[in-house]
């Protein structure tokens, strides 16, 4: 087992040949008309409102993009593919061409990891799975709601709004979330780049498609 781990830890730390995946990314993208005058507290919190039950209501979504790792260790990179259908999630973690594929693939009490080796690792949780066998986690229960740009409803948080009325930052469930970028998919604006991260983990999404 320990010799298969270190097999998949260097796997996943080559997989995106170093951190030049995430260089060619703009960071000062802002999606909305400069020249539109920053909302009010009360415009904002009912863009917010409105924003949030859109949000809440879409369960079936994927996205295409990018993932940068850091640990305390090592740091590394990956292209990501998340496909969500209801509880059901398919999550595939590759270098370029293709090169080093992991596959998740769970719903809630049930996950399953298939390596690029055809190897399978089972778990009741996600992030049981990824600690036990990758030595990092990525909080993929809460995930599934933070990476549309909304908290998680099973726990309570303050939300810090932007000026325009979308999320900027919260804490919820001794993670860190920090939204940078938007961009509008099918009339909705949904995160470009976010940060989450703990006192243990970094973890940078670079979102290039959504498909709602």
């Amino acid at each position: 087992m320990k010799t298969f781990r270190l097999f998949l830890i260097v796997t996943l730390t080559l997989l995106a040949s170093g951190c030049s995946l995430l260089q060619s990314v703009k960071t000062d993208y802002w999606p909305f008309d400069k020249e539109k005058q920053a909302l009010n507290l009360s415009e904002r919190e009912k863009f917010w409102l409105k924003h949030q039950q859109q949000l809440s209501k879409i369960d079936t979504w994927s996205l295409e993009g990018k993932l940068g790792i850091r640990t305390p260790n090592d740091s590394s990179s990956a292209y990501l593919d998340w496909e969500q259908q209801n509880h059901l999630y398919t999550i595939r973690l590759s270098g370029p061409l293709g090169q080093g594929v992991a596959e998740i693939m769970g719903k809630p009490g049930w996950v399953v990891m298939n390596t690029a080796d055809s190897r399978l690792f089972t778990a009741d949780s996600p992030e049981q799975l990824l600690a036990r066998e990758l030595g990092w986690t990525l909080p993929i229960s809460n995930m599934q709601h933070w990476i549309k740009g909304i908290p998680d409803p099973s726990s309570d948080t303050q939300p810090n709004l932007n000026e325009q009325g979308l999320l900027a930052e919260i804490k919820q469930n001794g993670w860190e979330i920090k939204y940078f970028d938007y961009q509008q998919f099918n009339n909705l604006w949904l995160p470009r780049k976010i940060r989450v991260s703990n006192d243990q983990y970094k973890l940078t999404f670079i979102i290039s498609e959504w498909h709602i």
